[in-house]
């Protein structure tokens, strides 16, 4: 065998060798739909997303559209909105670097059907906690969000999406569920390019050492 097939055979085993491992570090998170501090009910519920990858993958953004249709996002508890938020939760979003991206901190200011997340450095075994408001967009009373997520008939439920580093996404509908005082939701993300990208690369090697030389 000459040293150009070892090479191409090398890689090839290489490539394949490698892909299996990468597959089974696919990143996973788990998100806690819970009763919130500020009230103890799901009028502004609390929203737990930790990160359980075991692959090393940072969590670089984090979607919650609302589900049902006339419902909204008012605000996300802060600092210095009215409630505050808990010091514990906003502590989580520095050690996440988060940023708010869609949504705001204002109490009857503004509202979004979907709240947006950026990340600067999520990691692995770390959580972002948070309270978030759950109006109509009637003005009426408020509204517990578990009506509002789950069971909404011919109407979507609420939507998850979340996104890794490399390139891998989660995206779903929450399923119906019964009411209950807390949902733990888990999932795993969709392979990430690389790994379909070095299983072709190893396939490819192995074909292209069975090709004849050129003459």
């Amino acid at each position: 065998m000459g040293m150009r097939n070892k090479l191409l055979l090398a890689a090839a085993v290489c490539a394949l060798l490698l892909a299996p491992s990468l597959a089974r570090a696919l990143p996973t998170f788990s998100l806690v739909l819970a009763r919130g501090d500020a009230q103890n009910n799901f009028n502004v519920p609390e929203i737990t997303l930790t990160n359980t990858s075991t692959g090393g993958e940072s969590i670089v953004g984090f979607s919650f559209s609302i589900g049902a249709p006339g419902f909204v996002w008012d605000f996300v508890l802060g600092a210095a909105s009215n409630p505050a938020g808990q010091a514990i939760d906003i502590a989580t979003e520095a050690a996440t670097g988060a940023t708010l991206v869609a949504g705001d901190r204002v109490n009857a200011s503004g509202s979004v059907t979907t709240l947006v997340w950026s990340f600067a450095h999520f990691a692995p075994g770390e959580s972002l906690v948070f309270e978030a408001d759950v109006d109509p967009t009637s003005g009426g009373p408020t509204v517990d969000a578990r009506t509002v997520w789950f069971n909404n008939g011919a109407a979507p439920n609420a939507q998850i999406q979340v996104t890794y580093a490399y390139g891998a996404t989660s995206s779903f509908s929450l399923a119906d569920a019964p009411a209950a005082n807390s949902y733990t939701i888990g999932a795993t993300a969709v392979p990430e390019p690389g790994v379909a990208l070095l299983v072709g690369l190893g396939l490819a090697l192995l074909s292209a050492r069975r090709l004849p030389a050129a003459r």
